[in-house]
């Protein structure tokens, strides 16, 4: 299994700055208004009672895997088949109408090069998108609908960041691709978004008073602008809708974590949420938080609706443990209940302490995908892979939802396969 040394200098730097943090949550939240829609809600304010994963001494083994119905098996199909084979570091699915058909695009890690699969054509091969080499690839973030990505590579003890240009899904005629414009953002980013619409990225940098300062851009770097200081460091950072940006610091068991909520206009960050060994993401719509708790013997998993501060109580079934945000990702926005979360959860009872030893590389356990059920906040499983369900045991990394949320794709953490599961859209 591959050490993952950003994820290790991330926990690490959490550690340290535990104290740091624990100051700066009590001076965020001190001056806060009360809970209600107008003002900053407090955390762990549940309605439902709080059923907590009691942690065992390790996972099912892969024989012994739960089996569920799939949701999206046919007949005659597997729910999981493969898409590439590994390593992969990136990947997002793309929905065309000339042709029509839905394509999973990817980066690969040892050479950063850039294929397109399509995935309802029978016998399809990869075809290239860029040929540009790029040794040792670690992470991608999406650009401009997939029209451009931003791959982040070690050089020289720094950490790199190109953006390179793609063409469209349809533009692929032939089995060859030609050379893409390619542009380097600053070096040693910590964290990097995209925006809802891929037309411009935020990322963080480390500053001399030791906390990180935001900034926004085109997404190959052009046109900077500082927006926002941060105290720390170690944060996350997404952007899950035009107005907002959202960052938590980086998890740790049992450490103190906190979530804010950006403006992307203005830079003014707000508390939202905050708790030990946090992890969070936030929905395409802004209206819902989920997160999850560890206090490095127990964990549990939480829905909250960001206007009210209500928050629900994510249940599961026994055979399973609480979803890691990190191992999940929002569908498209539809229906009464709003978007899906589709997640990856570890099969059986996690040992203390898992959390760390999963940033560090150092455990993996099967897991199975789910989604969240709005009306009910209960996890539903969906597919097993490694069972009769198809694919392989996998620890799940990197899902990306098809805007329809009839595919999902995932990267299998140990060896890097690209996996994709068959869904059946939301209602």
């Amino acid at each position: 299994m591959e050490l993952d040394l950003k994820k290790i200098g991330i926990v690490f730097g959490v550690v340290v700055l535990v104290l740091a943090l624990g100051y700066f949550i009590y001076r965020a939240f001190q001056g806060s208004a009360p809970s209600g829609a107008a003002g900053i809600p407090s955390f762990g304010t549940t309605t439902g009672a709080v059923s907590q994963v009691p942690l065992g001494q390790g996972g099912v083994s892969a024989g012994a895997l739960p089996v569920f119905t799939s949701a999206g098996a046919g007949a005659q199909l597997p729910a999981v088949f493969k898409i590439a084979d590994g390593p992969v570091v990136g990947a997002m699915i793309i929905e065309t109408s000339r042709p029509t058909t839905t394509v999973a695009r990817y980066v690969t890690g040892g050479d950063g090069h850039v294929l397109d699969m399509p995935l309802d054509v029978p016998g399809s091969v990869a075809l290239p998108v860029s040929n540009t080499t790029i040794p040792g690839v670690e992470e991608a973030v999406w650009t401009e609908s997939g029209r451009g990505v931003i791959v982040e590579y070690m050089s020289d003890g720094a950490v790199k960041s190109a953006h390179i240009s793609l063409p469209p899904v349809a533009a692929q005629a032939t089995s060859s691709a030609a050379a893409p414009a390619v542009r380097f953002l600053v070096d040693n980013i910590l964290s990097l978004a995209a925006s809802p619409d891929g037309k411009s990225v935020a990322y963080l940098v480390r500053n001399a008073e030791g906390g990180a300062d935001g900034y926004l851009a085109n997404p190959d770097g052009g046109n900077p602008k500082k927006l926002f200081s941060l105290p720390l460091s170690q944060f996350i950072l997404s952007w899950p809708t035009a107005a907002n940006l959202f960052a938590y610091t980086a998890s740790a068991a049992s450490v103190p974590g906190v979530a804010l909520t950006i403006n992307a206009r203005t830079g003014a960050a707000t508390p939202t949420l905050y708790g030990q060994g946090l992890t969070a993401l936030e929905d395409p719509t802004g209206a819902y938080a989920l997160y999850r708790t560890d206090d490095g013997t127990n964990a549990s998993a939480f829905m909250m609706t960001l206007s009210t501060g209500a928050t629900f109580v994510v249940s599961y079934p026994p055979s399973l443990s609480a979803p890691l945000p990190e191992q999940c990702a929002w569908g498209a926005p539809h229906g009464k209940n709003g978007a899906r979360a589709y997640c990856a959860a570890a099969a059986g009872g996690l040992p203390s302490g898992f959390l760390d030893y999963w940033h560090r590389g150092q455990a993996s356990l099967p897991n199975i995908i789910a989604y969240i059920d709005r009306a009910t906040n209960t996890l539903v499983p969906i597919a097993t892979p490694g069972t009769r369900d198809g694919g392989e045991t996998s620890d799940i990394t990197n899902i990306s939802v098809s805007p329809d949320d009839r595919y999902l794709s995932f990267i299998s953490k140990d060896d890097g396969v690209l996996w994709g599961v068959r869904l059946s859209p939301a209602p």
